[in-house]
């Protein structure tokens, strides 16, 4: 139903050239944790013209950033030619409607996803700032909310996890996508465009590559590091990163009732909080 309504909206999508007749839906796209995506086309007088159709699957709203946020960054980054372009928009039931890009979702080079977190961090863009404390405690309060026992979670107070976030919090904050993991990154010939928006923030870069490398597991992590971080690169920040992350993403899947994936072990927590600066 909601699909639908959104297709008889057409003719207010903002379009450089008018659709004549509501799009149909052409196939379902890769699944998200959190989204389920939609392409779809519909015929202008030029030819047709496709779209993709993005909306929640699951009620996550709390553990992302506000829906209007998103849409604002994403808007943004269009304009330096990183993410797809916005044609319609739903705030309050978390629905986009973007212009398809036609590329594919295959492990990228890991020069080229350096590349491209680097041309994120470089944007000219002034978001919300996240607050990784307040993230952590909002994911541990969601899923003790669940049921999730306290002593399954990583503590919010842990010091030298609170030590780490304040380490990284002290650097001079960038945008960061913050999930650029596997379905995020479309690869058109030796670009890339960037979906996915919904825990974009200025942050610390290393986190944002901590999040990336995660979610790229077959990478190599320092291929990654060079292209994005070329010079002035700092370890203890990026052991920080490290472990930050793994706790953070640890406590978001124990509060969306999400199964781990299988690069976020117990083994491979304990290690990367040991590791902590």
């Amino acid at each position: 139903m909601l699909i639908e309504t959104i297709l008889n909206q057409y003719d207010s999508w903002q379009l450089t050239e008018p659709l004549l007749a509501p799009p149909e839906i052409v196939n379902h796209l890769t699944r998200g944790t959190t989204h389920r995506a939609v392409k779809v086309c519909g015929p202008t007088a030029s030819g047709s013209r496709c779209f993709v159709i993005r909306y929640a699957s699951r009620d996550l709203a709390t553990l992302a950033m506000p829906p209007e946020h998103e849409r604002r960054v994403m808007q943004q980054a269009c304009s330096m030619g990183l993410a797809p372009r916005l044609v319609h928009w739903h705030d309050n039931a978390r629905v986009t409607v973007s212009e398809f890009v036609n590329g594919h979702m295959d492990t990228p080079d890991p020069a080229l996803l350096g590349q491209t977190l680097r041309r994120i961090h470089e944007l000219p863009i002034k978001a919300d700032p996240i607050s990784l404390s307040t993230h952590l405690q909002r994911y541990t309060s969601h899923a003790i909310e669940r049921g999730v026992a306290p002593e399954q979670l990583i503590d919010p107070n842990f010091e030298p996890l609170a030590r780490a976030i304040s380490l990284l919090e002290s650097s001079a904050p960038v945008l960061c996508h913050n999930d650029l993991g596997r379905g995020n990154l479309i690869i058109t010939g030796e670009q890339a465009v960037v979906i996915d928006w919904e825990y974009a923030a200025m942050g610390n870069r290393y986190f944002d590559l901590a999040a990336a490398t995660a979610g790229w597991p077959e990478l190599d992590p320092g291929a990654v590091i060079a292209a994005a971080i070329p010079r002035d690169f700092s370890p203890m920040e990026w052991q920080a990163a490290l472990g930050v992350y793994a706790a953070i993403e640890w406590n978001w899947y124990q509060a969306s009732g999400l199964p781990m994936p299988e690069h976020l072990s117990a083994d491979a927590l304990v290690e990367r909080l040991n590791s902590l600066p």
